[in-house]
């Protein structure tokens, strides 16, 4: 398990997450989680919450981790504090694809067989948080949760019957393995789906898209929507251009208009 907590802001860009795990038996069932990556806020000496970093992941990929806790593949630690000058996100996952983790065990039975999200109501009162967290273009697919829960668990994990400014976390034009329908959307303009995204290979994890997978060109957002190219891929035109390259680069990352959502860009022919 990789554990981020900062008070810069960070990325992680074209990074996979697989084979780990947090908790190290069944008798040490661990009250947190992040089998893959734990983002949190950042706690001084005094135990009091200073500030609320600010993470990017972009063409994630999160396989085969798991977990005695919450949060197979990623635990969200939300710490409710408002940056109300900034109305700043404390993480955005984009193009990323979380498949075949597992939760083995948890204190709560539910867990989140791809992500948890720890929500701790805010200090004060009166204040209008911003958004906290999104997810947004992403595959959340296959992966092993208790008692039938939702992939995606834990306190702020639903925007059902929330508004702007007060939830925790926010699913956007996303491929989600949600039991009973679709992921609640924010916005019908940026609804999820639930369809099969007819991986190549699921058993050797060869998670690029076949050519009659919906999750090509889906959603909303365009070329322009794409992070800045902040590690400089392509070495061309420094940080000033948009995410050039999909997960394996330098396959490109938007084919047509639209980028595929999940961490791979279907070229034109299936693999």
């Amino acid at each position: 398990m990789r554990r981020i907590s900062t008070t810069e802001p960070s990325w992680l860009f074209n990074c996979r997450f697989s084979r780990n795990s947090a908790g190290p038996t069944v008798k040490a069932i661990t009250d947190d989680g992040g089998g893959g990556l734990y983002l949190g806020e950042r706690i001084y000496a005094d135990a009091s919450t200073t500030t609320t970093p600010i993470f990017l992941v972009m063409n994630g990929l999160f396989t085969d981790n798991f977990v005695w806790g919450n949060g197979a593949a990623l635990f969200l630690f939300e710490d409710g504090i408002a940056d109300t000058a900034l109305l700043k996100d404390n993480a955005v996952i984009q193009n990323s694809t979380f498949a075949f983790n597992t939760v083995v065990d948890s204190n709560d039975a539910t867990g989140g067989g791809a992500i948890y999200v720890s929500a701790v109501e805010p200090r004060g009162t009166g204040v209008a948080l911003p958004v906290s967290s999104v997810l947004t273009s992403s595959i959340v697919w296959l992966n092993t949760t208790l008692s039938n829960a939702t992939p995606i668990a834990g306190p702020g994990a639903t925007t059902a019957g929330l508004v702007f400014q007060d939830t925790r976390l926010l699913v956007l034009a996303s491929d989600v393995m949600y039991p009973g329908g679709t992921y609640p959307p924010f916005n019908p303009s940026f609804a999820s789906i639930n369809v099969d995204p007819i991986f190549v290979n699921n058993a050797s994890r060869d998670l690029r898209l076949q050519g009659n997978s919906l999750c090509i060109d889906f959603g909303p957002l365009t070329v322009v929507d794409l992070p800045r190219d902040f590690p400089d891929m392509n070495g061309v035109s420094g940080t000033t251009d948009q995410t050039p390259y999909e997960f394996y680069g330098p396959r490109i990352r938007v084919v047509n208009v639209t980028p595929d959502i999940g961490c791979h860009e279907h070229q034109g022919v299936t693999p």
